[in-house]
């Protein structure tokens, strides 16, 4: 029986060791996971601070990029103005395209009168360059059957197709000595040029008078019968004739004496021998219309 006890008690204190043991493992293992918790708690805290360190650089950095785009458009702004100063006070001493070197039938502005600044179109290829613009045709997109203030303001599009001005004609050709080139070429790819010597135009007054020069070239010369003619258009008539309005009749404004034998403002079409057309009789004895024409003026060296 003594011995069944001492068994017993033994089983006992060796099951007691076994619990202990357990225990001490629990313990340990809690301890870890208690550590293991602390660390995560580190890493989050260290996440976040890190999250918003980011989010704070991120911050600054569209601030700055704020900054700098502002700061670059006012530098851009600035250099424009100084751009168009620069232009401006160089354009002062500019009253013509042969004023302008290495250019190639870019837009410019010059003086025409006094403090007066005019948009330009100039050739620098054609005939030698240094050539104002003054009308140009090729796709009839611009109607230009117009008024008469229309014709001494201008109109259309420098990009495009255009009547410059007559006021400004009369501006530079009174205060200047000028030549005139027109450039021409027929629904048949045929090409032709009218030059003359001399070309002036008078005041509305005047009611924008021509006068030209000499003529050379290939295509013949249709202003003869435009020599000192005064400027007609649909509501303006200052032509030789009674029996019609030559604009209304030609659909076109142009210096008419008894109507003219050149139409370069009448309509953009390819009707053979309309009266309503763009023509230059001269060129092939006819009034084939035209599917391009270009005038243009140029200052001639004192």
């Amino acid at each position: 029986m003594k011995q069944y006890i001492a068994k017993s008690e033994e089983k006992l204190i060796d099951l007691q060791k076994q619990i202990q043991a357990k225990d001490n493992t629990l313990q340990n293992t809690q301890q870890n996971m208690s550590r293991s918790e602390e660390k995560l708690i580190d890493i989050g805290t260290k996440i976040q601070a890190k999250d918003k360190t980011d989010q704070e650089t991120m911050q600054n950095m569209t601030k700055f990029d704020d900054d700098s785009k502002v700061k670059l458009e006012e530098l851009q702004t600035n250099i424009n103005m100084l751009q168009n100063e620069t232009m401006v006070i160089e354009s002062k001493s500019i009253r013509s395209c042969k004023d302008i070197s290495k250019i190639h039938s870019a837009k410019y502005s010059i003086y025409v009168r006094n403090d007066t600044l005019a948009s330009v179109v100039c050739e620098d290829a054609a005939f030698g360059g240094g050539w104002i613009v003054i009308q140009h045709r090729f796709n009839g997109q611009v109607d230009f059957y117009r008024t008469w203030a229309e014709y001494r303001d201008g109109f259309g599009s420098l990009d495009g197709e255009f009547w410059w001005g007559l006021k400004y004609l009369h501006w530079l050709t009174s205060a200047r000595k000028y030549e005139l080139l027109v450039e021409m070429k027929d629904y048949n790819g045929s090409y032709g040029y009218a030059r003359y010597d001399r070309f002036k135009v008078g005041s509305e007054a005047q009611n924008f008078y021509l006068k030209v020069g000499n003529y050379s070239g290939t295509a013949g010369d249709s202003l003869f019968y435009s020599q000192n003619m005064e400027f007609t258009t649909k509501d303006s008539d200052n032509d030789k004739t009674k029996r019609v309005q030559c604009a209304e009749y030609h659909h076109g404004a142009w210096w008419h004496n008894y109507c003219t034998f050149a139409n370069l403002n009448g309509p953009y079409t390819d009707t053979p021998a309309a009266k309503e057309a763009m023509f230059w009789y001269e060129f092939k004895n006819d009034n084939r219309p035209m599917a391009y024409t270009r005038m243009m003026i140029r200052e001639i060296d004192p």
